[in-house]
């Protein structure tokens, strides 16, 4: 099965949500897919995405879409005449054509709306339910946690971090039957929290992470993790950091940091863990 197949041998019009539409890329759409990319190169240059570079002029631009086959197909999601979003598929990184890598990113003026989550959704549901795909990657790379919480929210499991092309990522999946080694380890939920013991001056929590934590500040205490099992990247004042079994982090209290990934844990606060002075940090 190709990429061609996926979309029915012809153009593909799928809609997703009110007046959001998904359309495969045609030379006709060039002028309006360059100038989005040209409207946000430093937005979209942000964890070194290849787009800006790939897609440096108009004449870049044809040339890729006019390249589209098999292996590798472009597709763009529209709100009205809007282009919100954009997403590829290709096969060429598994080498197996029931396998397919899915690449998507915002707009900047659209980016937080959930138009890309949304695209992505259903754009996937569509190539494993509807065309027969059995499995679509995504390669976040590590750091992107905004990208990685669109490949949550599209219905992606987070996998395990890679060394992939030329750097370190983030590994979801999306699958037409889940398989059987991932359940039923982790609970689908994001973040379970099991306090064991609580003093006055120190406090022991279980934790289990699946996916992608949101960002938030401990006013009241530093939290030193433990990894138990799995695998998990904390971001911690915007310095990203990859732990594995055994290994220790400390988040200071005060600075902002994010967890990513599939593993249990050990938090250790001191002074003692206090809900009441942790704030959620707002995307901006």
């Amino acid at each position: 099965m190709s990429a061609i197949d996926i979309i029915g041998g012809e153009r593909l019009i799928l809609p997703v949500h009110d007046d959001l539409e998904i359309r495969q890329l045609v030379v006709e759409d060039a002028p309006v897919y360059f100038e989005t990319i040209d409207a946000c190169r430093a937005h979209l240059g942000r964890f070194d995405n290849p787009t800006p570079e790939r897609f440096a002029t108009l004449e870049d631009t044809i040339e890729i879409i006019e390249s589209q086959d098999p292996s590798f197909a472009l597709f763009a999601a529209w709100k009205g005449d809007a282009l919100t979003s954009s997403l590829s598929l290709c096969t060429t990184a598994l080498r197996n054509s029931a396998y397919y890598e899915v690449g998507y990113w915002a707009a900047e003026q659209h980016a937080g709306q959930g138009y890309t989550s949304r695209a992505v959704e259903a754009f996937t549901d569509y190539a494993l339910h509807e065309r027969g795909v059995r499995n679509v990657s995504a390669f976040v790379r590590q750091g992107n946690v905004a990208s990685a919480a669109t490949a949550q929210k599209a219905g992606f499991r987070y996998l395990a971090a890679e060394q992939y092309r030329d750097g370190d990522y983030w590994l979801f999946g999306k699958f037409r039957e889940t398989p059987e080694e991932l359940n039923p380890v982790f609970a689908n939920q994001v973040l379970e929290v099991q306090t064991l013991r609580e003093q006055q001056r120190r406090s022991v929590a279980w934790v289990r992470l699946d996916g992608v934590n949101k960002a938030i500040i401990n006013h009241g205490s530093d939290i030193t993790y433990h990894v138990q099992t799995g695998d998990v990247t904390f971001i911690i004042d915007g310095e990203v950091a990859y732990l594995q079994e055994g290994e220790s982090i400390t988040a200071p209290k005060g600075r902002p940091y994010q967890d990513v990934g599939r593993a249990t844990m050990l938090a250790v606060s001191e002074p003692a863990f206090d809900p009441t002075k942790v704030e959620l940090v707002r995307p901006s």
